[in-house]
């Protein structure tokens, strides 16, 4: 927390007391501060920010999204758990009676309360915030991230980025302002023939005719879309406050899927070997086996838990970190190893561009398969393996002649087998994918090191 005297021009720490990581919200009922957070409850501060007091006396809620002083009365909107109400500065809450939930926003106006929800609309209240009503009229969706007023119009901000207005007096809501997006786009991805588009403030987009249109899939309770994958049929979206989301039919509509994660903060998603892999910018690496069914942390050798960026090449496991750079994997996450001689920063966004960095400083190549292809003639480090696997060599004594981990031989030997085998009963390379569950990549370059090391020239595409 930090508070400026000066009107922005210099700032001050002011957080004694105030242990939160995420200071979301602030009010003031002229007398005393409050602060929302995420995770970490309500706080109040009655000597301009110099310490804090939690505020949870009847307070059942540990993430506060709104916050509103109104007529010696404050209403604090959660997550979780609904509307409260205090009469006494925050000592002590009552939960409202109401079914309003995602409460984003208040603003009141010649007496009447509003409130701006996320899937619900707008709410109306004449009694001070004991009963509610929904005034929709006029609205084309009930998304509406943000209310405000002037001297005789209430407005509201659609997650859309379509603002409305309706007059103090009642009737319905105008359009008065559209946008597409409204917001920084911060992640994109397709699946079949759907685009998507996660945004810094309007939640995610999809577009089924190459961006032209832009409709937004329901289910997604949270503004903030921080990272993007799609998997066969799945689409998952990572967010900032909400953990993950997935989507069983092609992007239309989505549900939570956090089992197992111990963060709500993900900036990152990579797929390797059929794993799904997400990155905390917290908790470190998480992945699933079963298409985010559940999830487990892999971190072991990670020099930062605080991840930024994630990329794979189909064998390894690349983690760009905030502020200790670059990590690979070679094993599917169970170890990492730092990567970082030759870069020149710890703050990793795009793991490909500091890949040809390290290149290119180091003379060194990391076992990348692309970077390794385009070094002449060079086999991949697969490749080698399977070689000299083919050639009678034992797993052991692999480890020992490429320096790679025993877990990474092990694999790429049991990946060989199992498509070798499929090959030999004439399956084309569709039905392999299909039945492995890797991609076409992955099991194209498997039928070449089959058909290269047995000179067979007969696989069917």
């Amino acid at each position: 927390m930090f508070r400026s005297s000066n009107f922005g021009n210099t700032w001050s720490s002011i957080s004694n007391g105030f242990p939160a990581k995420y200071a979301y919200y602030l009010e003031t009922d002229g007398s005393n501060i409050f602060c929302g957070t995420y995770l970490d409850g309500l706080y109040r501060s009655t000597d301009m920010g110099d310490s804090w007091i939690l505020l949870d006396n009847g307070l059942n809620a540990s993430s506060i999204i709104a916050i509103l002083s109104y007529e010696n009365k404050l209403f604090a909107s959660t997550l979780n758990s609904g509307l409260y109400i205090s009469i006494d500065a925050g000592d002590s809450w009552t939960a409202l009676n109401t079914n309003i939930s995602l409460a984003f926003d208040f603003t009141h106006l010649d007496g009447i309360l509003y409130a701006s929800t996320l899937f619900e609309g707008i709410y109306m209240s004449v009694d001070e915030g004991q009963t509610w009503e929904t005034i929709n009229n006029g609205l084309p969706g009930y998304n509406i991230r943000s209310i405000g007023r002037s001297d005789t119009h209430i407005f509201a901000g659609a997650v859309s980025g379509d603002i409305y207005k309706r007059s103090s007096a009642g009737g319905n809501w105008d359009l008065v302002s559209t946008t597409e997006f409204n917001s920084c786009v911060g992640s994109l991805c397709s699946n079949s023939s759907v685009l998507f588009a996660g945004t810094h403030g309007t939640k995610l987009f999809s577009s089924s005719n190459g961006g032209s249109n832009w409709v937004q899939p329901s289910g997604i309770g949270t503004v903030e879309i921080r990272s993007l994958i799609s998997s066969n049929q799945y689409v998952f979206a990572g967010t900032d406050m909400l953990g993950i989301y997935k989507s069983l039919d092609n992007g239309s509509t989505f549900s939570q899927c956090n089992n197992g994660l111990t963060s709500a903060w993900f900036n990152a998603f990579t797929i390797c070997d059929g794993n799904i892999y997400a990155g905390s910018g917290e908790k470190g690496v998480f992945v699933s086996a079963n298409d985010g069914s559940n999830w487990n942390p892999v971190n072991s050798g990670l020099g930062s838990l605080n991840i930024i960026s994630l990329a794979s090449d189909g064998e390894n496991i690349f983690a760009g970190t905030s502020d200790a750079g670059i990590y690979i994997s070679e094993d599917l996450g169970i170890n990492w190893i730092e990567i970082n001689n030759g870069l020149n920063s710890s703050y990793i966004t795009t793991i490909q561009r500091y890949l040809k960095v390290y290149v290119k400083e180091t003379g060194k190549i990391p076992p990348l398969k692309g970077y390794v292809m385009d070094m002449g003639s060079l086999p991949t480090h697969k490749a080698i393996i399977i070689s000299l696997y083919e050639q009678g060599m034992s797993p052991a004594d692999i480890v020992l002649k490429t320096s790679h981990s025993q877990d990474a031989v092990d694999r790429y030997i049991k990946q060989y087998e199992q498509i070798r085998k499929l090959i030999k009963k004439g399956l084309t390379e569709t039905e392999i994918k299909d039945i492995t569950r890797r991609s076409i990549k992955v099991v194209r370059e498997y039928i070449a090191l089959y058909k290269d090391l047995h000179n067979d020239k007969s696989m069917q595409s």
